[in-house]
């Protein structure tokens, strides 16, 4: 049996399908409503042993996000760059806006911070996140809380990367996709470690620029963490599949409506794909 809801945006139509025994995926106007990607909930190789002080899926969810810390809160940070600071939603304007600030408003039990740097590229937001956690003090202590409290960490980052690329012939994906897998890596580990807690970290695909050699790059990027997400360390949150009609003039930014259309595919991961997880981290647990 399938479940679908579709919610039309317009120019975007978005097809949610949750496939009981599995996660469907998020299709873009499709033809038909036929599920698009089967990748990004699989058990790693190697297992990796979340620490909780959980022994059961008894803690209450808010608003259909799991409270993976059991401590009566359900808290999401989302780290990246302009896209998380909703640059380009005329609604809100240049700041303060974006999906982030709309999933705050659809689900107003969970608490949302929204850490988005415009420009921010992958090595930036890796030496800020590892001086914030080294030691035992930091330089940055609300960041350091605001880490150390979440239940669900996004990593949407990785676009203004290009740049650095870009005159190359074949520009490599190789170093950012490095670096944002250390990062998710770094960020598990070490908040394991400080907090005796370990929160589910996520890596968006993110959404295709739709200008020159930057989108076919963000593009192979995205395929890279498709072919390698997995439970543990998943790469599974769909922006990829938001429609590039749903873009500003600079053919990067969202509008309103592209951010609208954002949050669809972000309240849908948070509420159905993350619990399906959670419920599979804690089938792992010995």
């Amino acid at each position: 049996m399938r479940l679908s809801l579709a919610c039309c945006c317009r120019e975007l139509v978005v097809v949610l399908v949750a496939a009981v025994g599995g996660w469907g995926g998020i299709c873009p106007a499709p033809a038909t409503a036929q599920p698009c990607d089967q990748s990004g909930c699989g058990v790693a190789a190697t297992p990796w042993v979340f620490a909780s002080s959980i022994d059961s899926q008894e803690c209450l969810a808010k608003e259909g996000v799991p409270d993976i810390s059991c401590d009566g809160e359900v808290r999401i940070a989302v780290l990246g760059d302009s896209i998380v600071a909703g640059v380009g939603d005329e609604q809100y304007g240049d700041s303060g806006g974006g999906y982030v600030t709309r999933a705050r408003i659809r689900l107003p039990s969970v608490s949302f911070a929204g850490l988005g740097k415009p420009g921010q590229t992958t090595e930036q937001l890796y030496r800020l996140v590892k001086t914030t956690l080294a030691g035992s003090s930091s330089s940055f202590p609300k960041l350091r809380a605001t880490l150390s409290d979440a239940d669900v960490i996004v990593l949407d980052i990785g676009r203004n990367d290009w740049w650095s690329v870009a005159r190359r012939k074949e520009p490599p994906t190789s170093p950012t996709y490095g670096r944002i897998r250390r990062l998710q890596k770094y960020l598990r580990d070490r908040l394991t470690a400080l907090s005796g807690r370990t929160p589910i970290v996520v890596v968006s695909r993110l959404l295709l620029p739709n200008r020159g050699g930057q989108g076919p790059w963000v593009g192979r990027l995205n395929a890279r963490f498709a072919a390698t997400s997995s439970l543990y360390l998943p790469a599974n949150l769909r922006f990829d599949l938001v429609s590039k009609r749903l873009y500003n003039a600079d053919q990067l930014h969202p509008t309103a409506l592209g951010y609208e259309a954002v949050t669809e595919v972000f309240v849908y991961y948070l509420t159905k794909v993350v619990p399906r997880m959670w419920s599979g981290i804690l089938d792992q647990r010995p």
